[in-house]
């Protein structure tokens, strides 16, 4: 008798028209180092008291499916949860084609002001963006402010231009898709093959909605992604739903040496740790009278949250702690060609602590937790890859 073995367990997602109606297309297969997601029925017992001592009775009552995804973070990998999870929808690169005086700033920064006043649509301050400009490419940098008419870069490399330049042509191009928070209840449907084992067991996971997400960075590790889900229901059967199955996304695997903590345009190079929450708040799983199964999934307030680490070098995460003073954070990873990248930006976060234990004989590292506020009309978090759309 054949037995399963855990590499050879096929797991492909695919996301839902409405909740927990199973699709038949648009699965992805998806890489991971565990998938812990299972069937759970609440269990219902009898209180009453008997002379014998005995329970005589038990059922099950109100299923849901409950479990966590986790994986090595890669270019494009988890796309698909941090959809589901943000309730947001991955927007393609724009480009944005005109006519703009120039004019350079310090820290090889270029102010860009179109002359017929129009906006530059599309584009958000941390975006990562390219730059044409009078039929010469400047390469990449960062926005750093969006105003009306009005666009600021702060670039990787010094753009040379001393002289202001006026009504010159210009190409301002974002880089990959982006995805940022928003309202739009997302959930997906998992096939989790077993097909080593005879009959074949095909698992149906639907209605899964991304309750929380973590992502960790340390020092010489791959950088870590964890996903809570929690669902609707499980069918188990002989046959697959999925007609068809792609390719799970081949990029890297990104590292923390390949890492980058900016705070307020600087870079933080004293970086021991970070970690970043992201959670949903859904509830339980609602469930009613004559029902086994879940009927909704409620999502409440997003919260974003996490710590910085670093090694004590200044008084920066001290004062903005006892300032309540909001910073601008961004962290962006790299893979090892230097090309690819996955940027997640957090434009109002609020420093909850500054802790530090004086122990041992090393260098004295601050604890800094954090959490992410929003905008009205803004977002929280904006997330910005170079994996395809």
């Amino acid at each position: 008798m054949p037995f399963q073995d855990v590499v050879a367990t096929d797991i492909a997602v695919a996301p839902e028209a409405a909740w927990g109606v199973v699709p038949t297309a648009g699965y992805r297969r998806i890489n991971r180092t565990s998938w812990g997601v299972n069937l759970e029925r609440d269990v219902i017992r009898s209180n009453r008291i008997r002379f014998d001592r005995q329970r005589v009775f038990s059922r099950h009552g109100v299923e849901r499916l409950r479990g966590t995804y986790e994986d090595e973070l890669s270019l494009g990998g988890a796309d698909v949860f941090l959809e589901a999870l943000l309730c947001g929808t991955w927007t393609a690169a724009v480009s944005i084609t005109g006519e703009a005086d120039v004019t350079a700033l310090s820290g090889q920064r270029l102010a860009l002001v179109r002359g017929d006043a129009s906006s530059w649509p599309g584009l958000a301050v941390g975006d990562r963006v390219s730059a044409e400009i009078d039929g010469n490419p400047y390469g990449e940098g960062t926005v750093t402010l969006v105003a009306a008419a009005n666009l600021q870069i702060r670039f990787d490399a010094d753009p040379g231009i001393s002289t202001p330049l006026s009504g010159a042509p210009v190409v301002i191009a974002s880089l990959g898709k982006t995805l940022q928070n928003g309202v739009a209840k997302r959930s997906l449907t998992a096939q989790v093959a077993f097909a080593d084992v005879s009959p074949a067991i095909y698992r149906i996971q639907r209605g899964l909605v991304v309750s929380d997400g973590s992502l960790t960075l340390n020092p010489g590790e791959v950088v870590t992604a964890s996903f809570s889900l929690i669902g609707k229901t499980e069918d188990v059967q002989a046959a697959p739903v999925a007609s068809s199955i792609a390719e799970a996304p081949d990029g890297d695997v990104l590292v923390a040496v390949d890492g980058v903590l900016r705070i307020d345009g600087v870079e933080v190079a004293a970086l021991t740790g970070l970690s970043l929450t992201i959670a949903a708040n859904t509830n339980n799983g609602r469930s009613v009278v004559g029902s086994r199964s879940i009927v909704n999934i409620s999502r409440g307030t997003g919260d974003v949250t996490g710590t910085i680490s670093a090694l004590l070098e200044d008084r920066r995460f001290i004062d903005a702690f006892r300032n309540e003073a909001e910073i601008d954070l961004v962290v962006r990873l790299r893979d090892r060609a230097g090309t690819g990248f996955l940027q997640i930006h957090l434009p109002r976060v609020k420093i909850n602590g500054a802790s530090m234990t004086v122990s041992g004989s090393e260098e004295v590292i601050v604890e800094a937790p954090f959490e992410a506020l929003g905008a009205p009309g803004g977002y929280t978090v904006r997330v910005q890859t170079s994996a395809a759309l």
